[in-house]
């Protein structure tokens, strides 16, 4: 088997399960075995769900974790479970278009060399209405690791990758949250080979009950540390996690009414953006809300938009 494609289910609303599921059953390319595996063993709708899809292809694994072992857990463990030589990373929340697996797997197997593939999204609402789509994105090894200085390029839930690969540097870290983005770049960091597909080959949903306040404080979080850190302590041999609580708390990235006001701040970022995308008036103003509302994200933004951009904003529109 070449292929193995790997979900895991937590408590997604059933027609988005539904959706994700078929919508990779559906592929064009279809020699692959999907493993769907369920961490929230006590989610009896879900399970019902994914055992009718099981017994009716012959290609669905399910896996039902005997606790529920988080997002990094449960995709360890099924890395382990797939035989395929490259596994595809889908969320049980998203759409694959219909040609993704093809297309990716027709650019593998033309350059062997890559370990890592993305491709580019439409983004949708909580009810499957598209909302904008993604901007280009860079393609080559190089042009990915530069931009996974400011930011995380990889779209997670549109990956394939080389499973030994992957395991061989330790699979995804144990993290509260943003785990992807410290895989790729402890990846990049140990010489894996990265390339996009510049198409845009996944619905990603966005809104509604896609990320909570405090999820998405906590991505914000990690991936800010990550950027101002990884380095620094790769370079001095100390270990990812040390400081990162530390960090962590002192971003309060634990406090409930800091996590209210961060979502807030995160919200007017997204609305800018999507009025970019669409070409629409009014991003600007949207920006700069979003950039004056939480200290997090402007240190978000800053990283996105380097460093002598960020100097100029600071002297601009931020004065402590």
């Amino acid at each position: 088997m070449e292929l193995s494609v790997v979900m895991s289910a937590f408590r997604e609303p059933p027609d988005q399960l539904s959706a994700a599921v078929e919508s990779i059953l559906a592929q064009s390319f279809s020699e692959f075995e999907f493993i769907l595996l369920l961490d929230d063993p006590q989610n009896q709708k879900a399970l019902e769900l994914l055992e009718s899809y099981a017994a009716a292809d012959r290609r669905v694994r399910l896996g039902r974790n005997p606790r529920n072992l988080g997002l990094a857990g449960s995709l360890n463990r099924g890395l382990e479970l797939a035989v395929g030589e490259y596994v595809a990373r889908m969320d049980a929340d998203d759409i694959a278009l219909p040609e993704r697996l093809e297309r990716q797997m027709e650019f593998l197997h033309a350059n062997p060399e890559v370990d890592i593939l993305g491709v580019n999204r439409v983004y949708i609402d909580s009810n499957g209405r598209e909302t904008g789509r993604g901007l280009p994105i860079p393609t080559g090894d190089l042009e990915i690791k530069r931009a996974l200085r400011s930011t995380n390029i990889m779209l997670h839930p549109g990956i394939v990758m080389k499973r030994e690969r992957v395991l061989k540097i330790g699979g995804y870290a144990d993290l509260p949250a943003a785990q992807d983005d410290e895989l790729w770049l402890r990846a990049a960091a140990m010489g894996l080979k990265f390339a996009n597909l510049d198409q845009h080959l996944m619905l990603y949903r966005q809104g509604g009950d896609s990320i909570s306040s405090k999820s998405a404080m906590l991505q914000a979080a990690i991936l800010v540390y990550d950027r101002e850190f990884y380095v620094k302590r790769r370079v001095e041999g100390l270990g990812y996690l040390d400081g990162l609580e530390r960090f962590l708390e002192k971003a309060k990235a634990y406090d409930p009414d800091d996590q209210r006001r961060y979502k807030q701040a995160r919200d007017s970022w997204e609305r800018a953006r999507g009025l970019l995308r669409r070409g629409e008036p009014g991003a600007v103003s949207w920006l700069l809300r979003a950039y004056l509302s939480h200290p997090l994200l402007r240190r978000q933004i800053n990283l996105q938009l380097g460093w002598s951009t960020k100097r100029a904003l600071d002297r601009l529109f931020y004065r402590r």
